[in-house]
């Protein structure tokens, strides 16, 4: 359907049809008055009356079925609808069909379709037939050409009254995370950084195997580790080498062999010694690693 501009589409086709009951109403009244008076002066200038009023509704209907294929104009389809309601009200004044004729046929310009309103509607030899014009004939044809440059610019433009507005979509809102600063942040006061340096090795380890908060944890392994400790991430130890012992060249040697003493945590809560022991260097965690 093409895009109509200022009335809606649906707003015109609405008023059009309302026009279309008055009229058919109005024949109604029309036709019954020539019944009744049917021997009286004047029943045949009804009679006109009354084929004049059919011809111009069964205009209004074509007009409504090809309505969705038109470019219509706001004043002159204004226009069109007081020209309707006057002739509702006087139909003795022929003006206003040749009026209510041109405008309509000014509507059939901007039609994109084949249309049957100049071969079944309008009569041979009326007054509403305008001359042919050779120029308005070919820019018509140029209108229908799909690979003539006035059709594509014609169908962009269409394209760009028919875009979608702010009514037309709902753009959800962006989803923003919250941020729960107590998951962050320590549920109580830490100790400071230097009280960690003041600290033995007992109180350091207690504090890395039963210290619920990380940082603190973090910070009691670091001073282990400053204090010659190493973590075997594999035995899940800390260790320390024995000063007494010499170790191989440990950058060119992947496995650590020799006496090492540790930690033990569960049972007894000492040191002790182990002489054959034997790791890779990949298992030990580096201070630089936990910086």
């Amino acid at each position: 359907m093409i895009q109509q501009s200022g009335i809606s589409f649906q707003s015109r086709q609405t008023q059009l049809k309302d026009q279309i009951n008055m009229l058919e109403q109005r024949a109604q009244e029309i036709n019954q008055d020539i019944k009744k008076k049917r021997k009286t002066q004047g029943g045949q200038d009804r009679q006109i009356k009354l084929k004049t009023l059919q011809n111009q509704i069964d205009k209004m209907k074509q007009l409504n079925e090809d309505l969705m294929h038109l470019v219509i104009d706001d004043k002159k389809w204004q226009k069109l609808m007081m020209l309707l309601d006057i002739m509702y009200q006087n139909l003795d004044n022929p003006e206003h069909e040749q009026d209510i004729n041109q405008l309509i046929n000014q509507l059939y310009q901007t039609k994109m379709v084949p249309t049957v309103w100049n071969d079944k509607i309008l009569q041979p030899n009326r007054l509403t037939i305008e001359p042919f014009d050779q120029k308005a004939a070919t820019q018509q044809a140029q209108l229908v050409d799909q690979n003539s440059a006035a059709y594509k610019i014609k169908m962009m433009d269409f394209s760009y009254n028919d875009r979608p507005q702010k009514n037309d979509y709902y753009q959800p809102p962006t989803f923003k995370e919250k941020l729960n600063l107590n998951s962050l942040l320590p549920k109580y006061k830490m100790l400071p950084n230097s009280v960690f340096s003041q600290l033995s090795s007992d109180t350091l380890f207690y504090v890395f195997y039963y210290h619920k908060e990380p940082t603190e944890q973090l910070m009691a392994a670091r001073e282990l580790i400053k204090n010659q400790w190493l973590y075997n991430t594999k035995h899940g130890l800390w260790m320390k080498k024995d000063k007494h012992y010499q170790y191989k060249d440990e950058e060119n040697e992947k496995v650590i062999k020799g006496p090492f003493f540790y930690f033990e945590n569960e049972g007894k809560w000492q040191q002790k010694k182990k002489q054959d022991f034997s790791f890779k260097k990949k298992h030990l965690i580096q201070y630089e690693i936990i910086q």
